[in-house]
């Protein structure tokens, strides 16, 4: 397998390097603008585009440097592109992108910007490089981002929280030193998240030379697309003083009020499946429980709210130091409140038919009821073996043939409080050694040392109402309509931390340099990360769970090495960790240990037709350590020690990404790869192969000029629906998956159309209105595609 993907990966990019002929144009090198009052500090990404979709530099490990000099798979999302497909999230506008897979409560509706990367999911995005513990929960709105970087694989310097399969930066929009600059948009849509309204104004503060403002500002409140309402608003205030030529100082203010009413609060992934899904097989709409259906409440109550309030800011001080150094100070700030109110009916069915379903000698699920041929004799493989036998479903909801059944209506709401500070010093130097003066150095020395310390805490307080009994309840039917809402009396607090707050802290050390050499064609460099974690009781914000502590330091090193076949290709190889300290229930007890991520890494980059398209190719080999699955047989014995194993992923991955004419835009990715968990099973959402593409053409002359349309689709191809743990059959064999989701393409389409201050564009998802199962959050919570959703939006810029 690795052979073959490596050949594969040869045989695509190099024959490519006969085509990039022209090197690149100097018009095109990325520099400050003449009219700013500030250069272009090294610690930020300039906001300059070569070409449509096509930027040139990323500031992956907090330092800036050019795509193609950075020895690793970096993706770059612009804010062009955001604006142009109408993306609501960061899934949204990622989708294009290699290695990207659906993750479980991904999107608008979803929360913690969840994406998955190379297999491994990730919850909450870094945000101008400050990584979040939890906190970070509301989803950012799309006209804030000037940029997305997502860089592929463990990063222990810009994200130093154990994310295995890589890490997503934001990078929020700054103000400009430049005449004021206004864009209004009203958006529509004819389903669902239409009904927004967004202001971004920037501009010279009026009357003075140094001082530079932005504000960008939406608000929104629309149907979504299962029954209730999704409603936000934001605020978002941001100045730079430019004290001097050399120095400035950034502050940024972020506001958000962001919540869910109505059914779509209980549950984004609602639907469950029947039992007709036996031995793995790819289920479909038609698998669906008797009831479900797509976009309906399913059971869940219509008076469910789900509400977070966040309110952060930014400090940031960049400045020269003499010729050789350059100083970054910044701080974060920040605060969130959320609050959750939901219901359900809680219903008891005595018989538990599952168990038996599972094949003893195969692992698998089925439809029949697996017993041995003389269930009083031990198994034999001749005389004695398992029989499957027809199964009646129908005890399971007419409970009186195992006894008296119950059910309850209750309801339960929590407010859970969090706050985070960040801190962070980077001292970044640049050495050029050897060379004539003015020619080209021998050698060109790179640096950036830093510190950061991260601290949080939460305060949560959980209350349910007094269960009442639901009188007359139909248990032939999955669920109750609408759930009644209890009138019980208010219950006691499940978990009340007022006065002693869970904590977290965070502290990293860390240095990376490189050095370019023979005139800059080799590059090498390397780098460590040193951090120490202390998790005092870890608060899962989801479930409303306190975990285990957990302790500990470790050091993460990284080392590549890249060659510049030409100045417009290269070559690179690389090795990069990351960890994160986690509690296992040990021999001895619970005990702290890390869970490193581990990858290697080689690839090619390509830059043609003077830069405006870019080509990259790699293949991938990571993996997760000391992944924790309970121990079969602790049911039996509690204190057996928990399973340690490991989960891997190797792949290929290929991303376009520019201008192939003037008026043509594409942007494309092909992935292939294969995830498995520690016994060799797939992992639920991740698809062995994906592929993806997106082409716009704008017309630049005659009758239809300001007019540009595109047309896109995505693809992935099955992947199974639940991760299991390490449970085998009473014959040890390993339980396999369930089901599968089907594979789906997914086209979208749109055009806009610029006439003089206004812009008109029209956004179409989901082209083709097909229903298809996306994602799983196990068995019994299954999340669909969105039917066809059609938006239009109008932009006024003055």
């Amino acid at each position: 397998m690795t052979l073959h993907r490596v050949f594969t990966l040869l045989a695509v990019a190099v024959p490519l390097t006969s085509f990039a002929q022209n090197p690149p144009s100097n018009q095109y090198i990325d520099q400050a603008n003449e009219d700013e009052m500030v250069y272009l500090s090294p610690f930020e990404v300039s906001s300059d585009r070569v070409s449509g979709y096509r930027v040139t530099d990323s500031a992956s490990m907090r330092l800036r440097r050019a795509l193609i000099d950075t020895p690793a798979t970096i993706n770059v999302i612009t804010s062009d592109f955001v604006d142009d497909i109408g993306a609501a999230s960061i899934l949204d506008a990622t989708q294009y992108v290699s290695g990207m897979s659906t993750p479980v409560l991904g999107g608008i509706n979803g929360i913690q910007e969840r994406q998955t990367v190379r297999g491994f999911e990730i919850f909450g995005a870094t945000v101008d490089n400050f990584t979040g513990l939890g906190s970070f929960t509301a989803n950012i709105e799309p006209q804030l981002m000037e940029r997305i970087e997502v860089f592929k694989g463990p990063n222990a310097i810009l994200a130093p929280n154990g994310v295995v399969g890589g890490s997503t930066n934001l990078v929020t929009k700054s103000p400009k030193f430049e005449d004021p600059a206004h864009v209004a948009r009203v958006e529509l849509a004819d389903q669902h998240y239409g009904n927004r309204l967004s202001l971004d104004s920037t501009g010279r503060v009026p009357g003075t030379e140094r001082f530079a403002y932005r504000i960008v500002s939406s608000y929104r409140d629309a149907p979504s697309v299962v029954p209730g309402r999704l409603k936000s608003k934001t605020f978002n205030p941001m100045l730079t003083w430019a004290i001097s030529e050399k120095t400035q100082i950034k502050l940024k203010g972020f506001l958000f009020n962001w919540g869910q009413y109505g059914a779509t609060a209980a549950n984004a992934n609602n639907l469950r499946l029947s039992h007709d899904h036996p031995h793995g097989e790819v289920v479909s709409v038609g698998s669906l429980a008797p009831g479900y259906e797509i976009g309906s409440s399913n059971g869940q109550p219509e008076w469910t709210v789900r509400e977070n309030k966040i309110r952060r800011g930014t400090l940031e001080i960049l400045t020269a130091i003499g010729e050789h150094l350059n100083l970054r100070v910044a701080t974060l700030q920040h605060y969130s409140h959320t609050y959750n109110d939901g219901g359900e009916v809680f219903s008891w069915r005595p018989g538990d038919w599952n168990a038996r379903r599972i094949n003893p000698e195969t692992g698998e699920y089925s439809n029949v009821d697996w017993q041995l041929q003389d269930p009083t004799q031990p198994w034999h493989e001749v005389t004695n073996r398992y029989v499957g036998n027809a199964i009646d479903f129908s005890p399971e909801y007419s409970p009186s043939a195992y006894g008296p059944a119950a059910a309850w209506a209750r309801e339960s709401y929590n407010h859970d409080w969090a706050r985070e500070a960040h801190y962070q010093v980077d001292l970044a130097g640049k050495w050029e050694f050897g060379g004539a003066s003015g020619g080209v150095p021998f050698a060109t020395l790179n640096t950036v040392t830093g510190a950061a310390r991260t601290r949080n805490w939460t305060h949560a307080k959980a209350y349910k109402v007094q269960e009442d009994p639901v009188p007359n309840y139909d248990f032939s039917k999955p669920f109750f309509p609408q759930p009644p809402r209890p009138t019980g009396t208010l219950g006691p607090t499940v978990m009340d931390r007022h006065n002693g707050h869970l904590r977290r802290t965070k502290n990293q050390l860390y240095a990376h340099a490189q050095v370019d050499t023979f005139r800059g064609r080799l590059l090498l460099s390397g780098g460590v990360s040193y951090q120490e974690r202390n998790y005092r009781g870890n608060y899962n914000r989801l479930s409303g769970s306190v975990g285990s502590k957990a302790k500990g330091s470790k050091k993460d090193p990284s080392y590549a090495a890249l060659y510049k076949v030409t100045p417009w290709a290269s070559v690179y190889g690389s090795y990069s960790t990351n960890s994160d300290v986690v509690s296992v229930n040990g021999s001895t007890g619970e005990v702290s240990l890390w869970s490193d991520g581990k990858q290697q890494e080689g690839g090619l980059k390509f830059e043609f037709f003077n830069r405006r398209l870019s080509v990259t190719t790699a293949y991938y080999e990571l993996k997760k350590t000391n992944v924790a699955t309970p121990h079969p047989l602790r049911w039996l014995d509690p204190t057996l020690p928990d399973n340690l194993a490991d989960i891997t992923n190797e792949g290929i991955e290929f991303d376009v990404v520019g201008q192939v004419t003037t008026n043509l835009t594409l942007m494309a990715s092909y992935t292939d790869m294969k995830m498995r968990d520690q016994v060799g099973r797939r992992r639920a959402n991740v698809p062995d192969v994906m592929y993806n593409a997106l082409l716009r053409y704008g017309f630049s002359s005659g009758p239809v000029k300001g007019l540009n349309v595109y047309i896109g689709f995505t693809h992935s191809d099955d992947s199974v629906g639940e991760n299991l743990s390490e449970d085998r059959t009473s014959l040890g064999e390993i339980i396999q998956p369930s089901f599968r989701l089907p594979a789906r393409t997914v086209w979208n389409a749109g055009a806009s159309y610029d006439f003089g201050s206004l812009r008109f564009q029209l956004n179409v998802e989901n082209l083709m209105d097909k229903e298809v199962l996306m994602s799983s959050g196990g068995r019994h919570a299954i999340g669909f595609l969105p039917e066809r959703n059609i938006r239009l939006t109008t932009s006024y810029s003055f």
